[in-house]
């Protein structure tokens, strides 16, 4: 059995999909004792010869002889810069990779790429000896288009699927309402940061808070700039808010929005790859995930809420279904109403406080990651991969 994982996206371009994409592949290659794993991805100018051997470098993961990466003929614009994407060059030389290498019994795989499936999984001689299986991260009737043609179609896309793999119970019960027959499971994300930073200093002056993820609209960093200043006056010692992610563009948005005089309590790092992490985290007391309850966060998995398990910091988090599902209040995480600076404030009076309770919730994440690492994850990914379709 082999499964192929097939993404229309530049394998290199910085994003969380990207890297979620690859980590899947080769845990799943990894956990996939005698079954091999081929991710086919776009092919550029940019993307070495030897694509699997530079995936491993990139990707700081030591390579997998059941793991290959495959870049297919492609005409794409780089992210964010202006140029031509024919999908339709990628999407007819998927299909035909896959109808000359694909057998009886093998697996269909993608996350994301709705017309890409349905390109695929449309098609009668490749439906007839594979698998086709979707993983739902997010609905577009999450974001507002719950009526309207864009949800309509993805719906109709989901319908090809022998299998659908989600992230959260929120979108499990938004897939079996509208798609009740298809075999669905919900195995969440995993956690990908390795166990290896100690705890830091109690005490320290200033109290650090830091973030590190995305920083697009939704994840509610906006927001805590915007209140950092109220937030850090009703802390009993100088506090500073530390942010690591996003591009140069929207970290100098966030710039502009920083109020008069708060400039040396806020701090932008830009992009920390896994190798820099411990240099980062080295200056943290706590972690945050400040996520608003608006759009599709209350409802999609958010990859720090399974990260941040690892870091070895004490976590404050919104309460969003989506994190308290993974971040259990009063056990891994101090919880507070989304969008609610002065819940956020007594959460890290509370912490700052008593040190002994950031121990105690740092040991239930130690805890809490046996049961969400990737091979947990794995364990039932793979029957689900393996089942026959009713």
């Amino acid at each position: 059995m082999k499964v192929f994982f097939v993404i229309n996206q530049h394998v290199f371009d910085g994003s969380a999909h990207a890297l979620y994409c690859y980590r899947n592949c080769w845990w799943l290659a990894r956990t996939g004792a005698g079954r091999s794993v081929e991710l086919l991805v776009p092919g550029t100018l940019s993307l070495a010869r030897d694509v699997s051997a530079a995936c491993a470098e990139h990707f700081d993961l030591p390579p997998l002889e059941n793991l290959r990466v495959t870049a297919l003929p492609a005409l794409r614009k780089a992210k964010r810069e202006r140029g031509v994407t024919l999908n339709v060059i990628f999407h007819a030389a998927a299909s035909w990779h896959l109808r000359r290498h694909a057998r009886k019994g093998d697996v269909l795989l993608t996350a994301s790429f709705p017309k890409l499936f349905a390109f695929l999984a449309g098609k009668k001689t490749l439906k007839s000896k594979l698998k086709c299986v979707y993983e739902v991260h997010q609905l577009q009737e999450l974001d507002g288009h719950k009526d309207q043609p864009k949800s309509v179609r993805e719906h109709r896309v989901l319908a090809l699927a022998d299998g659908l793999v989600t992230t959260t119970d929120s979108l499990k019960a938004l897939l079996q309402k509208n798609h009740p027959a298809t075999p669905l499971i919900n195995i969440g994300l995993a956690c990908a940061v390795p166990k290896t930073l100690p705890a830091p200093a109690p005490g320290a002056t200033p109290f650090v808070l830091g973030y590190v993820g995305s920083l697009y609209r939704g994840q509610g960093i906006d927001w805590l700039i915007e209140y950092w200043e109220s937030i850090s006056a009703a802390l009993p010692r100088a506090a500073q808010l530390k942010i690591a992610g996003g591009s140069p563009a929207e970290i100098e948005k966030l710039r502009d929005q920083i109020k008069d005089g708060m400039h040396d309590h806020i701090s932008f790092v830009g992009q920390v790859r896994q190798s820099e992490l411990n240099g980062f985290l080295s200056g943290v007391d706590a972690l945050v995930i400040p996520a608003l309850n608006q759009g599709r966060m209350p409802c999609v998995a958010i990859t720090k809420a399974y990260d941040y398990l690892a870091c070895q910091r004490p976590v404050l988090a919104s309460d969003l279904p989506s994190i308290v599902e993974v971040m259990r209040p009063e056990q891994e995480a101090l919880v507070f109403a989304a969008g609610d600076a002065a819940a956020l404030a007594a959460q890290l009076r509370r912490l700052m406080s008593a040190p002994e309770l950031g121990l105690e919730l740092v040991q239930s994440a130690n805890q809490r990651l046996l049961t969400l690492g990737w091979e947990a994850r794995n364990s039932r990914y793979w029957p689900f991969l393996q089942a026959s379709p009713d």
